[in-house]
């Protein structure tokens, strides 16, 4: 029987992450809540610069005191936040509460950031890792998280987990010895809570698959050829997907990205192709099937899996600018092209957008594009060498490059 006396009367507190650890971005609200119904079916927070809001933070109903985080705030501005609970297909909806975001942060800056063709851009959010700090850059072209790595002072790639809960980075070290690996670092998303993974070497590169459950590229110590794929949650947990020395007898993995749509892993090797890897091991697919390497300049590095194609970010193209291309994955042809006027010899990545652009990631010369199915250059970014970047269109559910095709 549902209790008559419950009023839907709700009780909310709410305190910024700098407040906990100082250290912490100002830009990240913690929501806990709690409202006078017997349960609550489902629930989110609205949140935005001014009452009509415009985002939104689900809520997960199992955290305790429902706590929810608002992420993707700009600093210093001010923000409203309202409470949603449905229960019964009856929404209860909390008072709204207003609030002021802290500082920039002072270890990354963006020094340009143009939207070329407004009509044409593809708003959302770039998460990055500059230098030794993980960045998610907002729509606006403004930091609006950081969180400094305790690992390295380079970060080769950084990416949210598939469930949004954290933040998982790849660290280079500068010890030759170690060549390119480090163990894997995670922070949580309010950046309180962080973990090393030290019996991982990981290299480059690694990807969301599921929920908690990660995947990177293992380097290998022994053997001319070692390296391989493993996946991994946030307890440790690791299980091995695929070995490259069953394919190749000298190899160097730089890239891995998962494709929720196909089940299946992009696996770069630098100078000679890039593998679909399902879950399973088996190779479904390799570019050298059907486009010589030799045809884009003979190295590539990040990749996007599309249902028919794959998008590839060429490093040495004509030996001048890096380019991105896009090979029919039936005959090698060639369906795009986007010549940025950058380059970057090592690192370089591309993403197919949901609404049909290209995102171009130069890591060594710190810039990202975005173009249009034309190839014309919509927006530019600028900021210090990177890592392997990556667009979502929001900072909640799955990223955006799982499930683009």
């Amino acid at each position: 029987m549902e209790d008559s006396d419950a009023t839907g009367e709700f009780s909310v507190t709410y305190q910024r992450a700098d407040d906990v650890d100082p250290e912490a971005p100002g830009t990240i609200f913690i929501v806990t809540w709690s409202v006078d119904l017997p349960t609550v079916d489902e629930a989110v927070i609205r949140f935005g610069p001014d009452t009509s809001y415009g985002m939104a933070a689900p809520v997960d109903l199992t955290e305790a005191d429902f706590r929810t985080l608002l992420l993707g705030l700009s600093p210093d501005r001010t923000y409203h936040f309202q409470v949603v609970a449905t229960r019964g297909g009856i929404e209860y909806v909390s008072d709204d509460y207003e609030v002021e975001t802290g500082p920039a942060t002072n270890l990354v800056t963006v020094s340009e950031f143009d939207v070329v063709d407004e009509s044409s851009h593809e708003a959302g959010f770039i998460v990055a890792g500059v230098g030794s700090t993980a960045v998610i850059i907002g729509p606006e072209g403004d930091i609006v998280w950081w969180y400094k790595s305790t690992v390295s002072d380079l970060l080769t790639s950084v990416r949210m987990a598939h469930d949004g809960k954290s933040m998982w980075l790849v660290p280079r070290l500068p010890d030759a010895a170690a060549m390119e690996t480090g163990p894997l670092e995670r922070v949580t998303m309010d950046t309180l809570e962080s973990e090393i993974y030290e019996d991982t070497a990981v290299s480059h590169d690694l990807t969301p698959v599921t929920g908690d459950t990660m995947a990177y590229i293992e380097f290998g110590f022994d053997g001319e050829c070692a390296d391989s794929i493993v996946e991994i949650d946030d307890t440790g947990t690791k299980r091995s997907i695929w070995e490259a020395a069953d394919y190749l007898t000298d190899c160097h993995i730089n890239a891995v990205r998962y494709s929720e749509t196909a089940e299946a892993y992009t696996v770069s090797d630098r100078s000679s192709t890039v593998f679909v890897v399902d879950r399973s091991g088996d190779v479904l697919w390799r570019l050298s099937d059907v486009v010589a390497n030799t045809e884009y300049g003979g190295i590539q590095h990040g990749n996007h899996l599309l249902e028919d194609s794959l998008v590839v970010f060429t490093n040495h193209a004509e030996f001048s600018n890096s380019l991105i291309h896009e090979y029919s994955r039936s005959n090698g042809e060639l369906l795009f092209e986007y010549d940025g006027g950058e380059f970057s010899n090592t690192l370089g990545t591309t993403q197919r957008l949901p609404g049909g652009n290209t995102l171009a990631v130069y890591s060594n010369a710190g810039a990202i594009h975005e173009a249009d199915r034309d190839g014309n250059t919509v927006m530019r970014l600028q900021t210090d060498p990177m890592g392997y970047s990556t667009w979502r269109a929001s900072l909640y559910g799955p990223p955006s490059d799982l499930t683009t095709w």
